[in-house]
């Protein structure tokens, strides 16, 4: 019984580049993946910046608004702005009949007002 060396190596040569072929599509599939992941990242966080941008264009944009529109009106209608605002900035600028009337209705409102808590 003798070796055949010509089958032997045949099918060494076979399992190796089987081998070698496997390793190199793994390797070839492994580099896509690492670049679609890479891509996705980036594309991701160049999409929060956009966003955030875009929300603080908005936010500028009403905050302009509501500004134009407390000057139009005469008061601004920002929350920080109202709470700024007291009783007393109310009575100059409403007309003297008007003045003692506000007083009592702020004066009842406060005394009537339910304690919180």
């Amino acid at each position: 019984m003798s070796i055949n060396w010509q089958q032997v190596i045949a099918t060494l040569v076979a399992t190796v580049s089987g081998v070698l072929l496997g390793a190199a599509a793994w390797l070839i599939q492994k580099l896509v993946s690492d670049r679609l992941a890479r891509d996705a990242e980036a594309f991701k966080i160049q999409l929060q910046a956009s966003a955030d941008l875009e929300i603080e264009r908005t936010k500028a944009f009403f905050v302009r608004a509501s500004r134009v529109h407390g000057k139009a009106t005469g008061r601004s209608s920002l929350p920080e702005a109202r709470e700024s605002e007291t009783a007393d900035s109310y009575f100059q600028r409403a007309c003297p009949e008007a003045r003692p009337m506000l007083r009592f209705a702020v004066a009842a409102i406060w005394v009537w007002t339910p304690p919180t808590g």
